[in-house]
Formats: C-alpha cells, sequence, structure tokens
C-alpha cells in the first residue's frame, strides 16, 4: 500500500513538473523542538541533525505546489515524514525569495502506523549564484495521530528551529 502511494506521488509530481514555470529544491538540517501535549500533560524534546527536503513547484502567479520529505530518528525509531500542499513565492528584493507552505502530511513508522499531520513554513531564498540559493526558514507540524493497531489520539506540535538548507533553481 505505502509503494502504491509513493507511486502515485511520484506520478503526479512528475506530472505537474511538466507545467511549473518554477522548480526548487532545497535539501539542508531540520532541528525541531518536539511540544506534546496529551492526557499526561505536555514535554518538550529537541532533535537535531534530522535531514529535510522540500520540492518547490511554481506556477504562474507564483502560486504552485510543495512536497516536502524528512525521514527521522526518534527516540531509536524511524520515521518518514510526506507532505503535500500549497505553495507562494513572494519576491522581497532582487536576491530574495520567501515562500509560504500549507498542507496536509502523513508520518510513516518502522512499526506499520501511519500519523496524520498538518504542516506550515515560510522560507527565506537568498540568492548567492545564478540557480543556487541559501534557505532559512521555520514553520510548525501538528500531528493528529497515529493509525495501525489501535489509534493513538495525542496531539503533538512540532516548531522546528530555525533550518538551514542549500538549494538549486530549475
Amino acid at each position: 500500500m505505502k509503494r502504491k502511494i509513493l507511486l502515485a506521488l511520484a506520478l503526479l509530481l512528475a506530472a505537474t513538473s511538466l507545467f511549473a514555470a518554477d522548480f526548487k529544491f532545497a535539501i539542508g538540517n531540520d532541528m525541531t523542538s518536539h511540544f506534546e501535549f496529551d492526557s499526561n500533560g505536555s514535554s518538550s524534546n529537541p532533535y537535531f541533525f534530522n535531514l529535510s527536503t522540500e520540492f518547490d513547484m511554481l506556477f504562474d502567479g507564483n502560486s504552485g505546489m510543495a512536497l516536502e520529505l524528512s525521514p527521522a530518528m526518534e527516540s531509536g525509531s524511524f520515521n518518514f515524514n510526506l507532505g503535500l500542499g500549497y505553495a507562494y513565492n513572494a519576491k522581497i528584493a532582487d536576491n530574495v525569495d520567501m515562500i509560504f507552505a500549507v498542507g496536509p502530511g502523513f508520518t510513516f513508522f518502522t512499526n506499520g502506523n501511519v500519523g496524520f499531520n498538518a504542516f506550515a513554513t515560510i522560507d527565506f531564498d537568498f540568492l548567492i549564484g545564478r540557480a543556487t540559493f541559501i534557505r532559512v526558514g521555520t514553520g510548525v507540524r501538528v500531528d493528529f495521530g497515529e493509525f495501525g493497531d489501535r489509534f493513538a489520539d495525542n496531539i503533538e506540535v512540532i516548531i522546528p528551529l530555525p533550518s538551514l538548507a542549500i538549494g538549486w533553481r530549475f
């Protein structure tokens, strides 16, 4: 089932990228601080050095799609975050762009469970060459629960510390 979902998303990405006026790819470090709210109260756990990638496909009018992929190790287990949403690009200066993205996402865990979340990010792209940029950004991701053997209904709010990435425009 997971392979079918990933294949469908890859085909959607390939089909929509044919019509994209501007395509951006960024890869970097996603340092996060987790604030978990459940019936036992709240807690905070920092995680560092999680890899984060983002593909932005912008169409005419600076609107488009954002695809976020983030593998992560948390508490000794591996998970994979996948988000697909709306992206808006605003030109701040000749060499600075601001990209806002919002949408739903899924977390795939090694135990076979799948989590549902929503994300919102704001990133600033500083052009350092003709097609290369440095991306600095932050945002929020809200995990609503985990589906699998049982439903875990705790809500987890994940607030990234400012992340740093390097990217390329196509």
